[in-house]
């Protein structure tokens, strides 16, 4: 039986939103330096760069997300399949995690899972939801079979 590790967080479409929100006042800004001092020079250019980076930076994000599978990551025994790569428990060298943080301290319910195989390749997640409780669940996957294998 399959057992669900990890799955594509949900809560970053409030970030896409927020960003959203950005680039709509970004542009709104561009269009008023436009209009109201049509001698603004390097500023109207320096918001319009903003504005520019602001929205391949937002589209970005959002084309990454929806490309990412539901299911991130998924266990049958000793196998890990990690969005297509698999390999089996045995094989983890390092197992990485950053949970994203804002500006004002507070934790996002999403973050990044990194994890390196004795072979050297790397599988990476920007999306994981609850990252911390997979690493423990991965971690603690990674004992029980060395505990075996001894």
């Amino acid at each position: 039986m399959e057992e669900v590790i990890a799955e594509k967080s949900r809560n970053i479409l409030r970030w896409l939103i927020f960003a959203a929100v950005f680039l709509v006042i970004c542009i709104i800004a561009v269009i008023i330096c436009l209009v109201l001092i049509p001698d603004a020079g390097y500023m109207y250019y320096l918001l319009l760069a903003a504005s520019a980076a602001a929205v391949v930076c937002t589209v970005y994000t959002m084309i990454k997300w929806y490309k990412t599978p539901q299911t991130i990551i998924t266990k049958q025994g000793d196998t890990i399949n990690f969005c297509g790569g698999v390999f089996t428990v045995g094989d983890i060298a390092d197992i990485r995690y950053e949970c994203r943080r804002n500006r004002w301290g507070m934790r996002a319910s999403f973050g990044s899972l990194e994890v390196v195989l004795k072979d050297g390749r790397q599988f990476k997640n920007n999306f994981v939801g609850d990252a911390e409780e997979v690493h423990s669940k991965l971690l603690k996957f990674l004992a029980e079979y060395q505990s075996r294998k001894l």
